[in-house]
C-alpha cells in the first residue's frame, strides 16, 4: 500500500502546472487626442514616428532609440494592405501597442475588436 502512495505522490508532483498568461487588456476609449501627431511621441525609452506613404495611407514606427522595433505601414488585424486614413488613427493604434510592450504583453498584437472599441476605420 505504501508503494502505490509513494507513486501516486511522485506522479502528482512531477504534473507541471500551467503557465497564467497576461492577457490584453481591453482598450481604453481614447478621449485625449495627438496634439502632435506628426512628432516623435516619447514613452518609457520607445518612441513612436509617423510615417505616410501616398499609395496606402499612414503608417507607424515604433522605435527603440534608434533602431525600430516594429515598422507596421498598414492596419494590422484586417485582410489586404490598407493603411490608416489618418496621422491620428495610426498614431492612436502605435501608443496602444507602446502601451501594450511597456506592461509585458507580447507579442503586442492588435486585434479586430481593438480597432473596433479604438474607432479606427478601416
Amino acid at each position: 500500500m505504501r508503494i502505490w502512495i509513494l507513486a501516486f505522490l511522485a506522479l502528482t508532483s512531477c504534473i507541471e502546472q500551467p503557465e497564467t498568461r497576461k492577457e490584453s487588456p481591453a482598450p481604453a476609449k481614447v478621449s485625449d487626442p495627438i496634439e502632435a501627431p506628426e512628432e516623435d511621441i516619447v514613452k518609457e525609452g520607445l518612441s513612436l514616428k509617423i510615417t505616410d506613404s501616398q499609395s496606402t495611407g499612414f503608417g507607424f514606427e515604433i522605435l527603440q532609440g534608434t533602431s525600430p522595433l516594429i515598422i507596421q505601414p498598414h492596419i494590422p488585424a484586417i485582410q489586404g494592405i490598407k493603411g490608416f486614413k489618418t496621422k491620428e488613427q495610426a498614431s492612436v493604434i502605435g501608443n496602444y501597442m507602446i502601451y501594450k510592450i511597456n506592461n509585458g504583453i507580447m507579442p503586442p498584437s492588435i486585434s479586430v475588436q481593438d480597432l473596433d472599441s479604438l474607432e479606427i476605420t478601416y
